[in-house]
């Protein structure tokens, strides 16, 4: 018997198919619950990793590198996205990494000196793109 007669005999018998769904809803609901209870599992698993005391500029440095993982981690994923864009990814590294996500990044204000580089870089990205002819053009809107 070929695929389309045994799809069209297993239709014609509800009792196979709500049966099977059964049998997948009650084998996922365990997995469902694992992967709840995964953001507090390595929560937990980052709270046992040993560390030192370590002084401010190293836990800046520190915290840069966490940091940069995981935006090489989160941007190119939400950039797959369709409609995706660079700047959910930093977002969503920022709330996976910061004091209300996971906690990698304790200090928030230790993070203040990168936040002002990042705004300088991008005003200095800005200024690589504007001509003097628009800007003059501008002139009595940025003056």
């Amino acid at each position: 018997m070929n695929r389309a007669g045994k799809g069209s005999q297993l239709l014609q018998q509800p009792d196979v198919i709500t049966a099977s769904f059964e049998e997948v809803s009650s084998n996922t609901k365990p997995l469902i619950r694992q992967m709840q209870k995964i953001p507090k599992r390595l929560k937990k698993l980052i709270e046992k990793i040993p560390h030192q005391e370590v002084n401010e500029e190293e836990a800046s440095l520190l915290d840069m590198l966490w940091l940069l993982l995981a935006s090489v981690i989160f941007v190119p994923i939400f950039q797959k996205i369709p409609g995706g864009s660079p700047v959910l990814g930093y977002l969503a590294a920022g709330i996976l990494i910061g004091p209300y996500g996971l906690s990698i990044i304790r200090h928030v204000h230790g993070t203040k000196a990168i936040a002002e580089f990042g705004v300088v870089f991008l005003l200095f990205n800005i200024g690589l793109e504007l001509s003097v002819e628009r800007l003059s053009s501008m002139k009595k809107y940025v003056f």
